[in-house]
Protein backbone atom coordinates (compact mmCIF):
# COMPACT_ATOMS: atom_id res chain seq x y z
CA UNK A 1 0.00 0.00 0.00
CA UNK A 2 1.11 3.72 -0.56
CA UNK A 3 0.79 6.15 1.93
CA UNK A 4 -1.55 8.31 1.37
CA UNK A 5 -2.52 6.66 -1.90
CA UNK A 6 -5.73 4.96 -1.04
CA UNK A 7 -8.01 6.81 -3.62
CA UNK A 8 -5.82 6.50 -6.47
CA UNK A 9 -5.61 2.87 -5.35
CA UNK A 10 -8.85 2.52 -5.12
CA UNK A 11 -9.96 3.99 -8.97
CA UNK A 12 -6.99 2.01 -10.44
CA UNK A 13 -9.19 -1.11 -8.98
CA UNK A 14 -11.87 0.08 -10.76
CA UNK A 15 -10.38 0.62 -13.84
CA UNK A 16 -8.73 -2.53 -13.91
CA UNK A 17 -12.09 -4.26 -13.38
CA UNK A 18 -13.85 -2.66 -16.45
CA UNK A 19 -11.40 -3.26 -18.72
CA UNK A 20 -12.47 -6.70 -18.63
CA UNK A 21 -15.72 -6.28 -18.50
CA UNK A 22 -15.65 -3.42 -21.37
CA UNK A 23 -13.52 -5.86 -23.42
CA UNK A 24 -16.12 -8.86 -23.10
CA UNK A 25 -18.93 -6.49 -23.72
CA UNK A 26 -17.11 -4.82 -27.08
CA UNK A 27 -14.96 -7.98 -28.56
CA UNK A 28 -18.23 -8.96 -30.19
CA UNK A 29 -18.23 -5.53 -32.09
CA UNK A 30 -14.22 -5.77 -32.65
CA UNK A 31 -12.90 -4.20 -30.01
CA UNK A 32 -10.14 -5.50 -28.03
CA UNK A 33 -9.36 -3.13 -24.44
CA UNK A 34 -6.77 -3.80 -22.16
CA UNK A 35 -5.18 -1.73 -20.14
CA UNK A 36 -1.45 -0.65 -19.62
CA UNK A 37 -0.50 0.17 -16.00
CA UNK A 38 2.73 1.51 -14.58
CA UNK A 39 4.21 1.81 -10.72
CA UNK A 40 6.60 4.36 -10.71
CA UNK A 41 7.32 6.43 -13.64
CA UNK A 42 9.42 9.21 -14.09
CA UNK A 43 7.86 11.97 -14.41
CA UNK A 44 6.79 15.52 -13.00
CA UNK A 45 3.44 13.77 -12.02
CA UNK A 46 5.68 11.24 -9.58
CA UNK A 47 7.12 14.59 -7.44
CA UNK A 48 3.77 15.78 -7.63
CA UNK A 49 2.21 12.99 -5.59
CA UNK A 50 5.13 11.71 -3.61
CA UNK A 51 7.12 15.18 -3.12
CA UNK A 52 10.36 15.90 -4.51
CA UNK A 53 12.32 14.05 -2.44
CA UNK A 54 10.96 10.70 -3.32
CA UNK A 55 12.79 9.80 -6.71
CA UNK A 56 15.71 10.52 -5.32
CA UNK A 57 15.52 8.50 -2.43
CA UNK A 58 13.83 5.64 -4.89
CA UNK A 59 17.23 6.22 -6.90
CA UNK A 60 19.47 5.93 -4.13
CA UNK A 61 17.84 2.41 -3.14
CA UNK A 62 17.49 0.89 -6.32
CA UNK A 63 18.93 3.12 -9.17
CA UNK A 64 17.13 1.35 -11.64
CA UNK A 65 13.68 1.49 -10.49
CA UNK A 66 12.51 4.43 -11.92
CA UNK A 67 10.21 3.41 -15.62
CA UNK A 68 10.90 6.15 -18.18
CA UNK A 69 7.80 7.34 -20.16
CA UNK A 70 9.46 6.27 -22.90
CA UNK A 71 9.29 2.54 -21.82
CA UNK A 72 5.92 3.02 -21.29
CA UNK A 73 5.33 4.72 -24.51
CA UNK A 74 7.08 2.31 -26.40
CA UNK A 75 4.84 -0.99 -24.34
CA UNK A 76 1.73 1.17 -25.52
CA UNK A 77 2.83 1.41 -29.26
CA UNK A 78 3.15 -2.30 -28.99
CA UNK A 79 -0.43 -3.06 -27.72
CA UNK A 80 -1.71 -0.97 -30.34
CA UNK A 81 0.54 -2.13 -33.16
CA UNK A 82 -1.13 -4.98 -33.84
CA UNK A 83 1.72 -7.06 -33.17
CA UNK A 84 -0.06 -8.00 -29.65
CA UNK A 85 -3.78 -8.50 -31.04
CA UNK A 86 -4.14 -11.71 -28.78
CA UNK A 87 -4.15 -9.87 -25.74
CA UNK A 88 -7.84 -8.94 -24.32
CA UNK A 89 -9.34 -7.89 -21.08
CA UNK A 90 -5.62 -7.80 -19.83
CA UNK A 91 -3.75 -5.85 -17.66
CA UNK A 92 -0.05 -5.56 -19.06
CA UNK A 93 2.34 -3.95 -16.08
CA UNK A 94 5.24 -1.97 -17.20
CA UNK A 95 6.86 -1.45 -14.20
CA UNK A 96 10.70 -2.75 -14.58
CA UNK A 97 10.23 -4.98 -12.21
CA UNK A 98 9.02 -2.66 -9.39
CA UNK A 99 6.58 -5.32 -8.15
CA UNK A 100 9.39 -7.26 -6.37
CA UNK A 101 10.68 -4.44 -4.61
CA UNK A 102 9.59 -3.63 -1.42
CA UNK A 103 7.33 -0.66 -1.09
CA UNK A 104 9.07 2.65 -1.52
CA UNK A 105 6.33 4.75 -0.56
CA UNK A 106 6.08 3.10 2.58
CA UNK A 107 10.04 3.10 3.19
CA UNK A 108 10.22 7.05 1.89
CA UNK A 109 7.10 7.73 4.69
CA UNK A 110 9.16 6.29 7.70
CA UNK A 111 12.71 7.29 5.81
CA UNK A 112 13.81 8.87 9.31
CA UNK A 113 12.18 6.46 12.00
CA UNK A 114 13.93 3.66 9.64
CA UNK A 115 16.90 4.84 7.94
CA UNK A 116 18.18 2.16 5.12
CA UNK A 117 21.56 2.21 3.99
CA UNK A 118 21.68 4.09 0.13
CA UNK A 119 23.45 2.09 -2.87
CA UNK A 120 26.41 4.22 -4.26
CA UNK A 121 25.17 4.87 -8.26
CA UNK A 122 27.91 2.78 -10.64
Amino acid sequence: MHVGYDLVAASKAVLEALCRYLHYRLHPEGVSVNVVRTRFVDTESLAATFGDAFAPFVRALAPDVLTPAGDVADAILGVCSGAMDALGGQLLTVDRGAGLYENFSRLFHERERHPLPVKEPV
